[in-house]
C-alpha cells in the first residue's frame, strides 16, 4: 500500500497544476486512502499533540475539506502549506 503521505504529496502537485475536474479526481483519491486505513476527514479535529503520521491524515482531511466546500482561496494556503504539514521524507 503506497503511504499516505505520498498520496498526498502527489495530490498537493495535482491541486497546484490542475483546475476543478483535476480537485475533484484528488479528492476520491484522497478519500479512498483515508478509508483504507480506517479514517474519514476530520478524524483528528482539534487534537493538538498528533503524530507525523496523525497531522498527514489531518492535512489529507483539510484538503478534502476545502475541495468537497469549494473552498478555492483556502485551497492556495494548503498547497503553500504541504511542506510544514506533509514534510517530505526519504524514500517517499
Amino acid at each position: 500500500m503506497t503511504s499516505l503521505r505520498t498520496i498526498v504529496r502527489k495530490a498537493i502537485q495535482d491541486l497546484d497544476n490542475g483546475h476543478i475536474t483535476e480537485a475533484m479526481m484528488v479528492a476520491e483519491t484522497l478519500r479512498h486512502a483515508l478509508a483504507e486505513r480506517g479514517l474519514v476527514a476530520g478524524c483528528h479535529l482539534g487534537n493538538k499533540s498528533m503524530t507525523p503520521e496523525q497531522q498527514v491524515e489531518w492535512y489529507a482531511g483539510q484538503i478534502l475539506d476545502c475541495i468537497d466546500t469549494r473552498a478555492w482561496f483556502a485551497m492556495n494556503t494548503i498547497i503553500n502549506t504541504c511542506d510544514l504539514y506533509c514534510p517530505a521524507k526519504d524514500g517517499e
